[in-house]
C-alpha cells in the first residue's frame, strides 16, 4: 500500500501532452504520408535520433531508436498496441516498452482527423516521469520536442514532397 507521500510522487509524474496542428493537405494524403520520412523529418537535431528500426504503425510493429547524447547513447524501443483507421479518423498509439532512463512510462497517441479539404494532426502524450528525474524537468524536455512538431507537419505537408 501506497502512503500518501508515494502517492504524491506518482501523481506529480504522470503527465500528458496534446498538440493539435491543421494542415493544408487532404486526409487521405496525411495518412498516406504517416511513414518513417516523416518520423526522420520530425526527428530533433538534439538528442540525435537514429532510427534503427521501423515496422510501420499496425498493431504489433515495433519502433526501435537510440537518442544520441554528447557522450553516450539510450535506446528506446516502442510497439504500436492499437490501430483505428475510419472514414474520417485514423490513428495509432505506440506505447514504450524499453525507455530511457528518465520515462517509466509512454503512451504516444498519433491521430489524423478529416476536417473539409483539410486534416487535423493530434500528437497526445501520456507520460510518467521515473521516480530520479523531476517530471516537470521530464515534460518541459518533451514539450520542447514537440512542440516544433506544428510547424514541422505544415512545411512537410505544404510541401506535397516525400521527404525534406
Amino acid at each position: 500500500m501506497l502512503n500518501s507521500e508515494e502517492k504524491n510522487d506518482q501523481l506529480l509524474n504522470k503527465m500528458k501532452l496534446r498538440f493539435e496542428t491543421y494542415v493544408d493537405a487532404s486526409f487521405e494524403t496525411v495518412k498516406s504520408r504517416f511513414n518513417l520520412q516523416l518520423l526522420e523529418y520530425l526527428s530533433p537535431s538534439f538528442p540525435r535520433i537514429n532510427i534503427k528500426r521501423y515496422d510501420g504503425n499496425e498493431v504489433g510493429n515495433q519502433i526501435h531508436i537510440h537518442l544520441g547524447f554528447i557522450l553516450f547513447t539510450w535506446k528506446w524501443v516502442s510497439k504500436i498496441s492499437s490501430f483505428v483507421s475510419t472514414t474520417t479518423n485514423w490513428y495509432f498509439v505506440d506505447e514504450g516498452i524499453q525507455l530511457p532512463p528518465f520515462l517509466k512510462q509512454w503512451s504516444h497517441k498519433h491521430e489524423i482527423q478529416k476536417s473539409e479539404n483539410k486534416s487535423i494532426i493530434v500528437d497526445e502524450i501520456h507520460f510518467e516521469a521515473s521516480k530520479f528525474w523531476p517530471g516537470f524537468l521530464v515534460k518541459f524536455m518533451l514539450w520542447m520536442q514537440f512542440s516544433q512538431r506544428p510547424a514541422l507537419y505544415k512545411k512537410y505537408f505544404k510541401s506535397g514532397e516525400k521527404g525534406h
